[in-house]
């Protein structure tokens, strides 16, 4: 290593001691963590203001029941259509009922829990054996 630069590091090191003591402010602070979403979209809000399980909520927009966990546990957030799709399903719920009735039946129980989902039965083979 040159003179120089052994120097400098040296140099570096003493400022590096002399603000930990805080002897000397440092010449800029970074803030190292996680970022605030400020459009952070609360899907476990808006699943449950429609009364559907994950699983209900995820036929329901097109989605695997994993990927609504991912977004509710936080592992992963929705982005471009998906986003869209929970803005309209936080904004205009009943939208999204009405679309997705042709491709799961969303029908609503006789209690206060979720709502039912009636699955369409599977064709069977014409003569099933015994």
């Amino acid at each position: 290593m040159k003179a120089e630069a052994f120097a400098a590091l040296l140099e570096a090191v003493g400022q590096a001691n002399a603000i930990e003591r805080h002897h000397l402010a440092p010449a800029r602070v970074e803030q190292v963590g996680k970022r605030k979403d400020t459009g952070a979209l609360d899907v476990v809000e808006i699943r449950e203001s429609l009364q559907l399980s994950q699983v209900q909520f995820a036929k329901a927009i097109g989605t695997s029941a994993r990927t609504i966990q991912n977004w509710e546990q936080g592992h992963r957030r929705p982005t471009g259509p998906a986003r869209m799709l929970l803005k309209i399903a936080r904004d205009d719920p009943a939208a999204v009922l009405r679309a997705s009735a042709g491709a799961v039946q969303i029908r609503p129980s006789a209690t206060k829990g979720p709502t039912t989902v009636k699955r369409a039965k599977r064709a069977g083979p014409a003569n099933p054996k015994p």
